[in-house]
């Protein structure tokens, strides 16, 4: 997989995983957000994204739920995790599964992005209300 990355003009830096992948990247966007958590002042931040590597790291449980947000959420199965649509209906679930060391090198990635960012300067628009509160 080819992961790119997007600083968008306003502040914010996202992960885009392909064409080919568009439940992935919509959970991406949901989940593992580049903006601080709420409570914190809003700023670019690796927070979200250290948490989801956190939870794929050898000491978790492998069968859990690493991070849930508004619409999604990413669960760990052994060496694969699912991106799930939390309000799908019953026989239409939407989800896409990606391998543990998949995911690790996009988020890896996506994770010196925004920390680049932060070193060049990039500020955050008023995108406070993009905050969401910490699990």
């Amino acid at each position: 997989m080819t992961w790119s990355i997007d600083v968008e003009a306003g502040g914010l830096v996202r992960l885009d995983p392909g064409g080919e992948r568009p439940q992935l990247k919509e959970a991406l966007e949901d989940c593992v957000g580049s903006v601080s958590p709420a409570g914190t002042p809003p700023r670019l931040s690796t927070y979200w994204i250290d948490l989801v590597l956190a939870g794929l790291s050898s000491v978790v449980p492998l069968e859990s739920v690493i991070a849930s947000a508004n619409a999604w959420s990413f669960v760990r199965h052994g060496d694969m995790v699912t991106a799930r649509f939390d309000y799908s209906e019953e026989g239409e679930e939407e989800s896409e599964t990606i391998p543990v060391d998949e995911l690790v090198v996009g988020l890896s990635v996506y994770r010196e992005a925004v920390l680049e960012a932060l070193e060049n300067g990039h500020q955050l628009d008023e995108r406070w209300w993009a905050q969401r509160n910490p699990y």
